[in-house]
């Protein structure tokens, strides 16, 4: 390919710029995206939401977690829990949509704690990622009995949760503290 030069010489011998045509013209075309990507993030995504969630007994849902970033549309962010032990000692009972909706694989039981140390506490790793850069928070998520009344004081009065006998559930008061001359009740949940 052969390239023109337009014009005359200049006083002194110069010739004005050559005007680039053809494939180097392409080819630094082609290579500008490379030098300065379009796109590009610059700023990490911040986690905004808690670290710490409580709920009931019996239910699987725990929380949508929220984060920003000054580069990143929300919706283009993306919710993980990273694999292995980097996901948390608990981790591998929770499932995080990649819209950020924490929720447990399993129901879990007051009565029978599943998480590592069983208080209670579960402890899980979430992380939110643009794409480019990425946020990571630990997380405590508290079990707590299915329900509990108090009395006038405001001290606990009895406790409440649902157990299953022979595949039909059932409501189970218990006072508080537990007297052992009370008569625990059970009433039938349709």
């Amino acid at each position: 390919m052969r390239h023109t030069q337009r014009g005359s010489p200049r006083p002194g011998g110069r010739r004005p710029p050559r005007v680039l045509t053809g494939t180097l013209l392409v080819l630094l075309l082609a290579l500008l995206p490379l030098a300065s990507p379009a796109g590009a993030q610059t700023a990490a995504p911040a986690i905004t939401s808690g670290t710490t969630f409580t709920v009931r007994e019996t239910t699987t849902a725990v929380g949508t977690l929220t984060a920003t970033d000054t580069d990143t549309a929300l919706a283009h962010l993306t919710w993980a829990i990273p694999a292995g032990a980097a996901g948390g000692v608990d981790g591998a009972q929770f499932t995080l949509t990649a819209a950020g909706v924490l929720s447990f694989t399993t129901a879990p039981d007051y009565g029978t704690p599943t998480d590592t140390d069983e208080d209670n506490i579960y402890i899980v790793t979430v992380q939110v990622s643009d794409g480019d850069n990425t946020d990571t928070a630990n997380l405590e998520v508290t079990v707590s009995l299915f329900g509990q009344g108090t009395d006038s004081d405001g001290e606990p009065s009895y406790t409440a949760r649902v157990v299953t006998l022979h595949g039909a559930e059932f409501l189970n008061l218990t006072s508080v503290p537990p007297d052992p001359n009370a008569i625990r009740d059970l009433e039938r949940l349709e």
